[in-house]
């Protein structure tokens, strides 16, 4: 049996239901909600009713009637549209976590089983230093030096582009102050953590210091494109990408990023604080193994084998010497 109660909450209650938590708890990923929910209500909500005194008013589906079959359509649909499989599972997983949200509010006593997808597997993209190079050249001025700081500490684009002059450090050496740490606040991490201050060395130091040079009095943030924060630049890395026909995703520098500092040497717990990883098994998910990688590891297997062969000839008596 369903109660009246039940017969009135509408997707746009799931919606503003799940939206209005996102908001409340400070979910970073906001705005990926809010992508999702428009494309859920494509399918179950915007169905405009007119009142008596010609208000529109949106209902959208009844919650009751998003029942498997349906929910089973809307993402049919999302594939006819070219939606990967990934993308649908990110979808259906907002809508079900409205459910749950109802669910708890005693507005709702069930929730519609949801089938998951299989998904690709994860991206498993790097850059190599000479390909970054190559990139790196193609690349519009202002992101020459941001680009370069993923790169150097795989750090999230979100973070780069959130740092300000304020987490940056300074000492006094002789009349000037100069840069010697970086440190990303607990608000702009993904995992709400303060990051463990950044040492300045090296190229690093010299990234921090030509943004000094460069600082705008207006502007708070290190990094910025004439004054503004810098944003999403996929299409800036897409066109570099052609020009130096080296293929990559933003995020494959901070893959590239990690790979590199294991490949430095850097002891791995100094590396994932560097990054900002929580976990050693998605820290050991960037840490990709190249065809490079496999065929180093043979010459040197190779090498060793013979070696010790060398070092083993039968004497004149016939045992090794």
């Amino acid at each position: 049996m369903v109660g009246p109660a039940e017969e009135k909450v509408r997707f746009e209650d799931l919606a503003d239901g799940v939206l209005n938590e996102y908001r409340l708890k400070g979910y970073r990923s906001l705005e990926a909600a809010e992508i999702h929910i428009r494309k859920l209500r494509t399918f179950f909500g915007d169905r405009q009713a007119t009142t008596k005194h010609s208000v529109p008013v949106h209902k959208g589906d009844r919650a009751i009637d998003i029942t498997p079959d349906r929910i089973q359509a809307f993402m049919l649909a999302r594939q006819g549209e070219g939606a990967s499989n990934a993308t649908i599972n990110r979808e259906t997983s907002v809508l079900q976590h409205a459910f749950n949200l109802m669910v708890k509010a005693g507005r709702l006593r069930r929730v519609p089983h949801i089938p998951k997808l299989d998904e690709a597997p994860p991206r498993q993209g790097f850059v190599e230093p000479d390909e970054f190079h190559m990139l790196h050249e193609a690349l519009p001025d202002y992101l020459k030096d941001p680009v370069r700081f993923l790169y150097l500490t795989a750090w999230r684009r979100n973070e780069m582009a959130s740092l300000e002059w304020r987490d940056v450090k300074f000492d006094r050496r002789g009349n000037d102050l100069v840069p010697s740490a970086i440190r990303l606040r607990a608000e702009n991490s993904k995992n709400k953590e303060a990051r463990r201050p950044l040492v300045l060395a090296g190229e690093l130091f010299n990234l921090i210091a030509r943004a000094l040079r460069n600082r705008r009095l207006d502007c708070p943030f290190v990094f910025h494109d004439n004054g503004q924060s810098i944003g999403d630049f996929r299409k800036a890395r897409a066109n570099a990408s052609r020009e130096s026909g080296v293929s990559v995703l933003v995020h494959d520098l901070r893959r590239s990023g990690v790979r590199n500092m294991v490949r430095s040497n850097i002891p791995e717990r100094v590396a994932m604080a560097i990054s900002g990883h929580k976990t050693r098994s998605v820290f050991d998910r960037y840490n990709i193994v190249s065809d490079a990688d496999v065929e180093q590891a043979i010459a040197r297997v190779s090498t060793y084998v013979a070696d010790r062969a060398t070092s083993r000839k039968p004497t004149s008596t016939g045992h090794a010497a």
